[in-house]
């Protein structure tokens, strides 16, 4: 063979292999370029999937509005105190829409076992009140300082005037669990010593009755420490004792929480406080509603059946 023949063959050998391993070369390009927008289109798409999932929204567990409803409120100065049922209570089922008829049986300082009874003045006037009225809600308000200090002394109150509801109406009780004096009154030394601790024991009596009974417990003393110990917002009456305007709200803003099953928290409403205040009651009292407030093992109380 020539050197000429020779050479032309090793020049058409090099031009075809450098041809085979461009294009395997090119072809292994393609492939990882296929596999990464496989990719992305298939991220893309669970991206796209995850946008236009439909949001869950939480279930409406509030009382229907298309029937009239009647609350009954027994209890002293803490439940009367700035027209607590007739005028803020009222004003929240209002702007909520409910069609409710505000009733209230009520005595200063009074306990539950006066309202039970039928030689007393107020326990004539409960006896009335429930033989003429078909009540959906009877609101239960013991003596401020008696679930802490003398918790049997309540719970026998509680049941003499739950079998006397009972004679007349099955209607729901809803126990109104009240608060810790504010720091500086008289008699917290001997209700708990601190204000969180007379709570805690409002809220051990208070629940275990109601468990006792089958009656539901507005925690207006849980809503009441929250405010108490996250805010500035004064919910004490100059007294240390007594609830403030604030403190009513308050007070209102959760029963009607718990009684109605209501998220209040977006509820306009006409409270006499300032906006500002409302915000934080109105938030308060949810929590105290529809969050669990489990009591302090060492304040536990179990009633036998």
């Amino acid at each position: 063979m020539s050197l000429k023949k020779l050479f032309l063959l090793l020049t058409s050998s090099a031009l075809i292999l450098s041809c085979v391993s461009g294009c395997a070369s090119s072809d292994s390009t393609s492939t990882d370029t296929a596999e990464q927008e496989t990719q992305t289109q298939a991220a893309e798409s669970e991206k796209a999937v995850e946008t236009e999932a439909p949001e869950t929204e939480a279930a409406d567990t509030s009382l229907p509005k298309d029937k009239e409803y009647s609350v009954l409120f027994i209890g002293n100065s803490y439940t009367y105190c700035n027209d607590m049922p007739e005028v803020i209570f009222q004003s929240i089922c209002d702007a909520a829409g409910y069609n409710v008829k505000v009733d209230s049986v009520t005595r200063g300082g009074y306990y539950l076992f006066q309202f039970a009874s039928s030689t007393d003045e107020y326990g004539s006037i409960v006896k009335d009140k429930l033989s003429a009225n078909d009540y959906d809600f009877i609101v239960l308000q013991e003596q401020s300082g008696n679930p802490a200090h003398n918790p049997n002394s309540f719970f026998d109150g509680a049941r003499a005037l739950v079998r006397k509801i009972e004679r007349y109406t099955d209607a729901q009780i809803v126990f109104y669990e009240t608060w810790g004096y504010k720091t500086g009154y008289h008699l917290l030394p001997t209700h708990g010593g601190d204000t969180a601790t007379m709570e805690m024991k409002n809220r051990a009596a208070y629940t275990a009755i109601a468990k006792s009974l089958g009656a539901d417990v507005a925690l207006v003393g849980v809503a009441f420490k929250d405010v108490f110990e996250n805010s500035n917002i004064e919910i004490y009456d100059t007294d240390f004792s007594h609830p403030s305007k604030n403190g009513s709200v308050l007070a209102a803003c959760t029963i009607f929480s718990t009684m109605f099953k209501y998220d209040i928290r977006d509820l306009t409403f006409n409270s006499g406080i300032s906006r500002s205040a409302l915000s934080t009651i109105k938030d308060a009292a949810y929590r105290a509603a529809f969050e669990d407030h489990p009591v302090d093992k060492r304040f536990q109380i179990e009633i036998a059946d």
